[in-house]
């Protein structure tokens, strides 16, 4: 580290990471984004140092890897040694050296002077801080997949925990999981169903799995102020965390009392769009395939495949895709999987009904 470093950990499920960085701007970021309780214990699952380079008035030359010739050049941008991988240029700016020992530690190194283009990057923090420092915020949005939330799902991967593109609410007793494509509208759904007195939340945009149960990850709700005004309750069950970023969508997260951890399902709610609304009861094959679809479809799902396959590449596993498929298969066996198809501008109380009257048999 460059300066004095400070520290942000997370329990996630069992997996403890903690991060240690030079930018305390970053970890202040990060304790607004979680709003969590910093862990004490000692050993950690996965420990992860970000060296963090900041300087655009004078010329810095990038991190150079030292020994990459001791190693082996498996791809472009990836070597594997003993205990070792190196995988240079992730994203824009950054690079990542993995020691595998007891634990799993992972050495970061950022340099936001590669992040962007130079007259862009100049033009923003001289003239237009303000946006600049917006931009600062996206680009900690993208650096905390990596460094907390896919070394953590990897580390899950291997308690056969297992990640998906969706939501997950409970409404009128019954336990719902969401799957879907980007943009289809679970998070407004999982809003709008949360709405209802006895509901409780589990998680958006990303659920994980294992072959019983369905499990929160903490990562807050994006919603816009539209979403929220059609919600039947108006976002009671919500806070606003004020969390700045380069969208137009606001950082929300659920009330600590209408939240659950994990829960069993019972029912696999599919929502697309159409041009007619129905509801049609699918095989659990085929849900299942739809889910897979949709995690290599979705930014954040799809990084993370690409994540662990590298990682695999070290550990010579070639089963994790089989492992994810047959425990979403053992997960929806006992569950009915459904089609929700939702016409364009059909109001949320409409699809509300059609899952009252069509899945629940509500009347």
């Amino acid at each position: 580290m460059k300066k004095k470093s400070q520290s942000f950990s997370i329990n996630m499920h069992g997996a403890l990471l903690r991060l240690y960085s030079n930018n305390t701007e970053y970890i202040d970021y990060l304790q607004a984004h979680f709003d969590i309780p910093q862990q004490k214990e000692s050993f950690c699952t996965v420990e992860v140092y970000l060296d963090w380079t900041e300087e655009i008035y004078k010329t810095s030359k990038p991190y150079q890897f030292k020994h990459l010739d001791k190693l082996t050049r498996i791809g472009r941008r990836i070597w594997i040694g003993e205990n070792e991988l190196v995988w240079n240029e992730v994203i824009k700016g950054l690079k990542l050296q993995f020691n595998y020992n007891n634990n799993t530690q992972i050495h970061a190194y950022h340099d936001l002077i590669l992040s962007k283009h130079l007259l862009k990057r100049i033009y923003k923090q001289i003239i237009r801080k303000r946006a600049f420092e917006e931009v600062k915020k996206d680009i900690y949005e993208g650096l905390t997949y990596y460094l907390i939330y896919y070394p953590i799902l990897y580390a899950l991967e291997s308690k056969n925990i297992y990640i998906l593109h969706g939501s997950a609410v409970t409404y009128n007793d019954k336990a719902i999981l969401m799957p879907g494509l980007p943009g289809v509208g679970k998070s407004t759904l999982c809003m709008a169903l949360l709405s209802n007195k006895n509901s409780k939340f589990l998680s958006d945009n990303i659920v994980l799995y294992d072959d019983n149960k369905i499990y929160a990850c903490f990562e807050p709700i994006r919603l816009d102020e539209n979403s929220i005004s059609l919600m039947p309750d108006k976002g009671q069950k919500i806070i606003n965390m004020h969390i700045e970023s380069c969208y137009s969508r606001g950082s929300y997260k659920v009330k600590e009392n209408e939240t659950l951890q994990q829960i069993s399902p019972d029912i696999l709610i599919i929502p697309c769009r159409a041009g007619t609304s129905s509801v049609v009861e699918i095989t659990q094959e085929r849900a299942v395939q739809l889910c897979m679809d949709f995690n290599k479809i979705a930014g954040e799902t799809n990084s993370f495949l690409t994540y662990s396959s590298i990682q695999n590449m070290y550990y010579q596993n070639s089963n994790a895709e089989v492992e994810r498929v047959n425990t979403l298969l053992s997960l929806t066996k006992k569950m009915k999987c459904y089609l929700l198809s939702v016409e364009n501008n059909t109001s949320l109380d409409r699809v509300i009904k059609l899952v009252d009257k069509e899945i629940l048999g509500i009347s």
